[in-house]
């Protein structure tokens, strides 16, 4: 015969049974959906967090993600993105600096570091960057004759290289970017040259016109700065309109609009 466990035992013994079952089965079913996760399940989750503007979240999914699988370049991308977004300068750099590891040819990366070193007031370290986006294009940033030769052969939407389109942008927006760390270091004919070739492929126009303007005002020549700002104010672009009303007579748009700037600085 089996031993009778006494009555007043018996809701004592399932409590305490039933308190350890379910007191750890929270930790246990945890414990076995995060080793079903993938790197990829992560990933997912960062981009989604992403989306949402939840960035501190989705570095944490990045993580994990690269936890899971170190060379994901596309978790780098992501935590460096929200590094971005952030205003976390220095780590955007880092992290952007581990995708070209894994990606030598993302030319949207090496765009990315240009643009945080930019903010972060280092224009000889934006500028080597920008030479990595241009050399990823195919093109030599050392070569004197790199600039001409994009404006001839290059299409704006098109890469050379055979890489994703999703790690592309427009090479005008390199060189508009280019321009103006140039003029921020006080490098006008080089500024006004990136100026220039992004006026004739009609890329930023009146943003462009305008730079070409203030390229000719530091240069000396005012007539022609006159010239380029009424061509971006015809646009209804305000800071060519201001420089306009501060340096020129006449406020009448001239038949410069027809065509980009042929000009070059003397």
């Amino acid at each position: 015969m089996y031993a009778r466990v006494p009555a007043n035992r018996i809701t004592p013994f399932l409590t305490v049974l039933f308190s350890m079952n379910f007191r750890w089965l929270p930790i246990l079913v945890s414990l076995s959906l995060c080793s079903c996760k993938s790197a990829e399940d992560y990933l997912h989750k960062a981009n989604l967090a992403m989306e949402k503007g939840e960035y501190r979240k989705a570095i944490g999914y990045a993580d994990k993600a690269i936890a899971k699988k170190k060379y994901l370049s596309e978790a780098y991308t992501t935590k460096a993105y929200c590094y971005t977004a952030l205003k976390n300068d220095d780590s955007a750099i880092i992290t952007y600096q581990q995708v070209v590891v894994f990606q030598p040819s993302n030319t949207l990366a090496y765009y990315n570091i240009a643009i945080s070193y930019f903010r972060l007031n280092k224009p000889d370290e934006s500028i080597a960057a920008l030479h990595g986006a241009m050399r990823s294009k195919g093109y030599d940033p050392e070569d004197s004759t790199h600039i001409q030769a994009i404006m001839e052969k290059t299409s704006t939407s098109v890469l050379l290289s055979g890489q994703p389109d999703i790690f592309d942008i427009p090479f005008n927006q390199i060189q508009y970017l280019a321009g103006q760390v140039h003029y921020d270091k006080g490098e006008i004919r080089l500024a006004y040259r990136y100026f220039r070739s992004c006026a004739e492929a009609k890329y930023n126009f009146a943003e462009s016109q305008y730079m070409i303007g203030l390229c000719w005002l530091a240069s000396g020549k005012k007539e022609k700065a006159c010239e380029a700002f009424r061509t971006s104010s015809f646009y209804a672009y305000q800071p060519a309109i201001d420089e306009l009303e501060k340096h020129c007579k006449s406020t009448e748009p001239s038949a410069f609009l027809k065509q980009a700037s042929s000009a070059s600085l003397n």
